[in-house]
């Protein structure tokens, strides 16, 4: 066995430790595909909940209309508002904070299933050009051909590592909306 022999078998191992992890990304994945709809749901239920408080939590709007009737001075009406409005703050940054889960949920899981897609194609390729490594064409062409690859799996396995990282922080935000309702 050469060293050409050498880095295939170190290859093949790599290979087989990309698949493994595309394996188990791809499972993540399929679970977060079959439940997106629900967690959507959940999380719009929670911007709505943070909308209906946000309104619901201070009178406002109520005391602007009535300020704007009753022809209330412009100076009065504004420490009024400005009074309210950092008294709402809180309720604010709540309503900006599932917004923001929302849409981040959104962002994150089409990233992840793009990068499993792309992880795919990664893997078909790897194991087609490690086949035609087998054949012998020239010590040059096998070299080069195992080079790309090696560095073919290694992107492979960054953007695994991206995609677990999303998995994760999806669960994480995932697992804040259930605690807060649950809390209540």
């Amino acid at each position: 066995m050469g060293q050409i022999g050498i880095v295939q078998t170190f290859d093949a191992l790599f290979l087989i430790e990309f698949v493994t992890i595309y394996y188990l990304l791809n499972r993540k994945v399929s679970n977060l595909k079959i439940n997106k709809d629900t967690i959507k749901q959940l999380l719009l239920l929670n911007t709505f909940k943070s909308i209906v408080d946000f309104i619901a939590s201070d009178e406002i709007v109520e005391q602007g209309i009535i300020g704007s009737t009753l022809d209330i001075k412009d100076k009065q009406f504004m420490r009024f508002m400005e009074d309210k409005i950092k008294k709402i703050s809180a309720d604010v940054r709540i309503l900006s904070n599932s917004i923001y889960l929302l849409e981040n949920f959104e962002e994150k899981s089409n990233k992840m299933i793009s990068y499993c897609n792309d992880i795919k194609y990664m893997v078909l390729s790897s194991m087609l050009m490690l086949a035609i490594t087998l054949i012998p064409f020239g010590d040059n062409f096998i070299i080069l051909t195992l080079g790309f690859v090696i560095g073919l799996e290694i992107i492979g396995m960054y953007y695994s590592i991206l995609a677990l990282i999303l998995y994760r922080e999806i669960k994480n935000d995932y697992t804040k909306i259930i605690s807060k309702n649950t809390n209540k």
